[in-house]
């Protein structure tokens, strides 16, 4: 319903669903109509703020991986900047190497290219990042910033609404790194995984690994809703890490 907005509540610590900007006004005030309006015309993504510190890069098993972004208040789009749930899911794979080691990965929504590229430093034999066409410039550059590396990245587009989807080379291990927070990139997500499944030649062996961060209550549903119909196995997996309780990694299979 186009009527229905949610807005995060910093009282309850939780998004609140209310009907309309009467409601809105009603429960924060008309500054945050206004602000709405504002925000309807500018493609930046409002957040409560870093959890884990970065700085162009991090540090994974020894290694620095180099991955610069850009800063999110340009309005450039989301996928130019480096998100908690890439972080999170980076430490995740540095305490369980064997689970892209000698693998074959595709990353979706792959961004600034860290999630990707620290599967490289890990072990992996090959890593397709994938994103859209806005996202291509950097996520090269940063390949290229890691040239112990890039032999074994390759990078291309992937808009999930795409009808032909690039080739996977045979991937048994997908990312998605915190890719949904609105309820309309649901439906393309899950037509790309259900593409994914159907092109898997060992789908026993298959593996999707999601960092997850819940914002929208609508977007939250309607995603682990299509994941329980697609994934008949779905584990919350342990990072021996200290972060949000709503930041989860989250194993999926077949």
């Amino acid at each position: 319903n186009s009527d229905v907005v949610e807005i995060y509540d910093s009282e309850s610590n939780a998004f609140v669903m209310l009907k309309g900007q009467s409601d809105v006004a009603k429960r924060f005030g008309t500054k945050l109509v206004c602000s709405m309006n504002y925000c309807t015309r500018n493609t930046s993504l409002p957040i409560e703020g870093r959890h884990f510190p970065y700085h162009q890069g991090m540090v994974v098993s020894g290694t620095f991986i180099e991955a610069h972004e850009q800063p999110n208040h340009l309005g450039a789009g989301t996928g130019l900047n480096v998100w908690d749930g890439a972080i999170l899911l980076v430490k995740y794979l540095e305490q369980n190497q064997s689970l892209i080691q000698d693998k074959l990965v595709v990353e979706l929504g792959s961004g600034c290219g860290l999630v990707g590229i620290a599967s490289a430093a890990l072990g992996a034999t090959h890593v397709l990042l994938t994103d859209l066409p806005y996202t291509l410039d950097l996520l090269k550059q940063n390949v290229s910033r890691n040239p112990s590396f890039r032999d074994s990245v390759s990078c291309c587009v992937w808009d999930w609404n795409d009808k032909h989807p690039p080739s996977l080379n045979g991937s048994n291990v997908v990312m998605l790194a915190d890719c949904v927070w609105v309820q309309e990139l649901v439906p393309p997500l899950v037509k790309a995984l259900k593409h994914i499944v159907s092109t898997c030649e060992e789908k026993g062996l298959l593996t999707v690994l999601v960092s997850y961060q819940q914002r929208g209550q609508t977007a939250h549903d309607l995603f682990w809703e299509s994941m329980n119909e697609i994934f008949p196995k779905i584990e919350r997996m342990d990072v021996l890490v200290n972060k949000p309780d709503k930041l989860n990694v989250f194993k999926l299979s077949l």
